[in-house]
């Protein structure tokens, strides 16, 4: 959550950043050690012996993460977006010919963790080398902890939404196993995939713009509606037809086999329908410096939601999807935008 500290801040000093970033190392840090410590644990959950030996590997890869959070934050609150598209273009691509190599020499499983560090790394690397901005030693003055409350309520609203999207996954794979969970894993992210690509970079340029117009209500509605409108303009028509011809949909992305995911894939379009408008909810919350309303909206939102996976896991992995869909279109999508439109320029209307 403190990386969108640096991104919404209208005003910020070498200290106050110096003292975020050793902050959000030494938090990387000890999660880290929880992650290590509970790999066994996660194992046991899943009857899955090798899991131990991925998480300890995935979760040392956190303060290395860690460490391209504040550059790259300092680079977006710049809005230079070219140079942060170049980066995560030569990270992906390093980070999939590192898991196509490391596939190709046997590695099976392991190259999907070897890929992911390769995209990090590389990441990282090219972040720290566009940002001129480098850490002083830790001082805190009083500052800091107003900005260590509006980032607490920020990776609490963030932990609900991880919550919300991997429980899915979890409960499918407690309660219907490893082909079910690959049949509907396969069917999410060729749908969420896609929409991820369209949503991150609107929301990278949209919550630094919007935090510059907060003095100006007319200029941030019509940026937030112009935004929001062209969202839906790409989004919605290419989920309708995912929707409506599911089955090739998943006959030539994915292959015959995987046939049983395309009733899956159809309803996840469903959901997706309104994901544009879920997810520009946290660009108003955190634009208008309201990360105490984020945390109370979304995390009920991501228990209605856990809620539904497991209503739906009654009728397998199919059931998951329908129900889901039906409540986040609904139920929480309506939630969430109301209590983002209870105040300020952006009204419910």
């Amino acid at each position: 959550g403190l990386g969108q500290v640096i991104i919404q801040r209208e005003k910020l000093t070498q200290e106050q950043v110096s003292s975020l970033f050793w902050i959000n190392l030494a938090i990387s840090s000890i999660l880290t050690l929880v992650v290590v410590a509970a790999s066994p644990l996660l194992s046991l959950l899943y009857g899955e012996p090798t899991v131990t030996g991925l998480m300890i590997a995935l979760g040392c890869l956190i303060p290395i993460t860690t460490l391209g959070i504040h550059p790259g934050s300092l680079l977006i609150r710049k809005m230079r977006f070219r140079v942060i598209a170049c980066n995560e273009v030569l990270s992906t691509l390093s980070g999939i010919v590192t898991c196509i190599a490391c596939a190709w020499l046997g590695l099976r499983y392991w190259s999907l963790a070897a890929g992911q560090a390769a995209k990090s790394l590389i990441s990282v690397g090219l972040s720290w080398r566009a940002c001129a901005w480098r850490p002083s030693r830790p001082s805190f003055d009083g500052s800091v902890w107003t900005d260590l409350k509006f980032g607490g309520n920020l990776t609490g609203a963030n932990l609900a939404t991880f919550a919300s999207t991997s429980g899915d996954n979890i409960i499918i794979g407690i309660v219907n196993g490893k082909v079910e969970l690959g049949l509907y894993d396969r069917s999410y992210r060729l749908v969420v995939q896609p929409l991820f690509q369209l949503l991150s970079p609107i929301s990278r340029v949209a919550v630094p713009l919007l935090s510059r117009l907060n003095n100006s209500e007319v200029q941030y509605r019509e940026a937030y509606l112009n935004i929001i409108r062209a969202m839906l303009t790409l989004s919605v028509p290419s989920l309708l037809v995912c929707i409506r011809d599911g089955y090739d949909m998943i006959h030539v992305f994915l292959g015959t086999r995987w046939i049983e995911a395309a009733p899956v894939f159809s309803w996840i379009c469903v959901g997706g329908l309104t994901a544009p408008v879920y997810s520009s909810a946290f660009w108003i919350f955190v634009s208008q410096d309201r990360s105490r309303d984020m945390l109370r909206f979304m995390v009920p939102a991501s228990i209605i939601n856990v809620i539904s996976f497991a209503i739906g896991v009654f009728w397998g992995i199919v059931g998951v999807a329908a129900v889901s869909a039906i409540s986040f279109v609904c139920i929480q999508t309506p939630l969430v935008m109301y209590g983002a439109t209870r105040a300020g320029p952006v009204r419910h209307r």
